[in-house]
């Protein structure tokens, strides 16, 4: 099984809902991203919600090898924790994996529902580097690779009726490369600290939990227990605006409810619509390619199929 892409970057190690592993190359092909960014390592990317870190790792380093930096954050501490203790002691994290591993043969089910309870647990909050291993473990065995956490900030990810299994050479992969690119991640709920430092020629990649249909409804965010609203996205159409001013480039991603399209529009934001595939739902309905949008607060390359251009500023 390969490890790395032909630049040199390995793939993601952690499922996502929503991620971007099988997308990010399509939108590099369609031109969303500013011109001659790909491959300018001087140009440095900020990526506030970081998620299984598809963006961070391949952005890290540019098609030709050069190394770019990167800086992401999460709202998810067990998440960035995970990559941090993987990248700083990546043999106590495989030790502890390991144990797991054992664990999940003897006992499967009844095993992971012991793993998930930990953390209501009177002795929880357990080691980080457990943590770590812990949270790797629910990603692969836990249900379609969900991390969901309820408002005591308790997971409860069903299992996933399959066997825990991890490959120790693609994690030592992913560890060297974090070493060796520049790469921050940092645990934080505020997105404007990151973006604040971002200077003109910057780009900002935006990723956030996707929005419902209809701005007042509630939508499942629950990755953390503070949630992730609609209010939060629309801050961010207003942050794309700030940043245009600043010489910033943005783009965010989500579905296209008619609220944020418009929303969008007023901001004179330009929208370019794309296919997604998804597989987190049990039917067949549920894995098909579903539409979603990149909006962005500069015009993407030719090959970008623009549906709504800008408003006049």
């Amino acid at each position: 099984m390969r490890h790395f892409d032909d630049a040199g970057r390995p793939f993601p190690f952690l499922k996502r809902p929503g991620g971007k592993q099988r997308l990010l190359p399509k939108f590099e092909e369609m031109g969303l991203y500013p011109e001659g960014w790909l491959d300018d390592d001087t140009r440095a990317v900020f990526v506030p919600f970081m998620g299984g870190g598809s963006a961070t790792l391949r952005y890290a380093k540019t098609p030709s090898g050069k190394p770019r930096p990167i800086f992401a954050q999460d709202a998810d501490w067990d998440l960035v924790n995970c990559f941090s203790q993987l990248r700083d002691d990546p043999e106590g994290f495989l030790r502890e994996v390991e144990r797991l591993y054992e664990g999940d043969v003897r006992e499967g089910e009844r095993f992971y529902y012991g793993v998930r309870s930990a953390d209501r647990d009177e002795m929880w909050p357990f080691p980080s580097l457990y943590r770590a291993a812990r949270y790797f473990y629910i990603n692969k065995t836990g249900y379609n690779g969900l991390w969901r956490v309820n408002l005591k900030g308790q997971c409860n990810v069903a299992w996933g009726k399959r066997p825990f299994e991890y490959d120790a050479s693609r994690l030592k992969a992913v560890s060297a490369y974090l070493i060796e690119m520049p790469v921050s991640i940092v645990h934080s709920h505020d997105w404007h600290a990151l973006v604040g430092s971002a200077r003109a020629g910057d780009l900002i990649l935006m990723d956030p939990p996707y929005v419902p249909a209809e701005r007042q409804a509630s939508s499942f965010v629950s990755y953390t227990k503070e949630g992730f609203d609609t209010e939060d996205t629309a801050d961010l159409l207003g942050l794309m605006q700030t940043m245009r001013d600043r010489g910033v480039d943005v783009m965010m991603t989500n579905h296209g409810p008619p609220w944020l399209l418009e929303s969008a529009k007023r901001r004179g934001l330009f929208i370019t619509r794309y296919a997604a595939g998804r597989s987190i739902s049990r039917s067949a309905e549920g894995r098909q390619k579903v539409p979603e949008i990149a909006i962005t607060n500069y015009r993407p390359g030719q090959g970008a199929d623009l549906e709504v251009a800008p408003l006049t500023r």
